[in-house]
Order: C-alpha cells, then structure tokens, then sequence
C-alpha cells in the first residue's frame, strides 16, 4: 500500500513538471499553453469585478461591465484601469506559490502563458515589477516578479 501511495506520489510529481501534461488536472493532451480547455474554462477567471480596480464584487454585487466600485468613485486610484484576470485562488494559489517558493520553471512559464491568454490591449509605457528586498531575493534565489514582467514584456513587446 504504501508503495503504491509513493510510487503515485512520484508520478504526480513528475507529471507537475513536466511538458505534455495539463497542469491542473495532469490529464495527457494539453493545449500549447500547458493545460487542457475544460480546466482552463474552470479556472477561477475575475470576471464579475470594479472595471477600473478589478476588486471583485463579491455575492450579489453589480454585474455591469463597466461599473466602478463605491471606493473607485470616492478616492479614484492613480491609475486608471488595472488588469487582474484571475482570481487568487486554487489551483492558481498552487501554481504562484511553486513558482515563487520552489522556483519551478515551468509554473513561471504557465504563469506567463496564463497571463498572456487574456493580456490587455493596451500595457502602458511598461513594466513595473514589485521591487524585492535583497535578503529575500538572496533566500529565494531570483526576484520572481521581476522575471515574469521580463517574460511578459518580450511576449508583449513592451519595455520593463
């Protein structure tokens, strides 16, 4: 029995890593981007939300496209629209976290692709990646935010 859990265990693990594989449900034939469509339709997308900070509604919030939030209308951000697709939730929790925390390369590419399924038509000048502190960035080995602003802006074709 408990052979069998490892000898599964590893399979999973392995199947988490590599190409061929759907990232969230593990199932074999993917799309290009590293998951199959039903998972990909299941994700946990941010479509009910402010349309100019994204904040979700919530439950029996306003359900118009182009509504601000209370808070938008009263204190108005600096910017002037935000582009938040997904919600922080599972499976996209365990995805940023592999990325982050165990530095897997193919989470920050399927991050990368995530992102770029439903990227904005309009970035801005640029990128402004999260600045980390050095000790963080020491522990962890890279500075995540950083990578993937620079993924994207070669995906996107704007500066970082």
């Amino acid at each position: 029995m408990f052979l069998t859990r490892l000898v599964h265990g590893a399979n999973t693990w392995a199947k988490k890593g590599l190409p061929g594989y759907c990232a969230f449900c593990l199932s074999p034939g993917q799309t290009s981007g590293g998951w199959c469509q039903e998972c990909f339709e299941q994700l946990p997308w941010n479509a009910n939300s402010c349309w100019q900070c994204k904040e979700p509604w919530g439950v029996g919030g306003v359900a118009s496209v182009q509504s601000v939030c209370g808070h938008c209308r009263e204190n108005p951000p600096a910017f002037t629209v935000a582009t938040v697709e997904l919600l922080f939730e599972e499976p996209i929790r365990e995805l940023v976290h592999d990325f982050k925390f165990n530095a897997s390369p193919r989470a920050g590419m399927l991050l990368v692709e995530l992102m770029m399924s439903k990227a904005p038509s309009y970035l801005g000048g640029g990128l402004l990646p999260v600045p980390m502190h050095t000790t963080r960035a020491r522990q962890r080995g890279f500075n995540q935010s950083r990578w993937l602003a620079d993924q994207l802006g070669k995906r996107a074709n704007c500066p970082c």
